[in-house]
């Protein structure tokens, strides 16, 4: 997740902050440019590779779905985090993201869908990302905010994003809360594991131990 921060800084206790660069279409673009210096295209799940030369991302995520996992093991995705006027300004001539490097949140009906950010992961929101799951769309969502749960120890909001389904649940604590509640986020039944199998649309039979690849033995490498 990227988050494209260009917004100038209130002045604290008599102390002024720099006047940040402004983002636009053309620091986007080169943005674009920076990550292609770091990763080759086969290194990256780019919009075009999911599109599969289908008319739009929507079409192709409808149609064909997401790459199997064995086919993109290993690689990068990246995703701009921001939901308005940055969001406007990389899609400006990228319609359905042609030629671009990051997906964008956005909602079913739109060309771009894929991928959608959807922070709240309690009450009726949990079922709202069920749905999405089951559709074919590639969520993200949060297992706590900013020092909530990491001060009262309320496990409720990863419970329910655990859940629902939703393939990406960011945390802010993969260690105990420095606050004392004691507050961790672990994958239930998998907590030394970075994924486990979907609870809302895994195939029956799915093992957890299978989506982590399994290391060559010593001078296999």
């Amino acid at each position: 997740m990227i988050e494209a921060k260009d917004a100038p800084l209130d002045e604290f206790a008599g102390v002024a902050f720099v006047e940040p660069i402004r983002i636009g279409a053309a620091e986007l673009r080169a943005l674009d440019d920076e990550i292609r210096t770091v990763f080759d295209e086969d290194h990256v799940v780019t919009p075009d590779r999911v599109r599969a030369g289908k008319s739009t991302l929507a079409a192709a995520v409808r149609s064909i779905g997401w790459p199997r996992l064995r086919a993109v093991r290993g690689k990068i995705l990246f995703a701009l985090d921001n939901t308005e006027q940055h969001r406007i300004d990389y899609l400006g001539g990228n319609p359905s993201l042609e030629g671009r490097m990051l997906f964008v949140s956005s909602a079913p009906g739109e060309p771009t869908a894929g991928f959608i950010k959807m922070n709240e992961a309690l009450g009726d929101e949990a079922e709202r990302i069920r749905t999405h799951v089951l559709a074919g769309y590639l969520i993200r969502t949060r297992a706590d905010i900013p020092t909530a749960e990491a001060r009262t120890g309320s496990t409720a909001r990863q419970d329910s994003a655990f859940r629902s389904g939703a393939h990406y649940v960011s945390t802010d604590y993969p260690e105990p809360s420095p606050f004392g509640s004691g507050y961790i986020a672990r994958l239930p039944g998998a907590e030394r594991l970075a994924a486990r199998c979907n609870p809302v649309n895994a195939l029956r039979g799915c093992r957890n131990e299978w989506l982590e690849p399994t290391p060559p033995p010593l001078g296999k490498r």
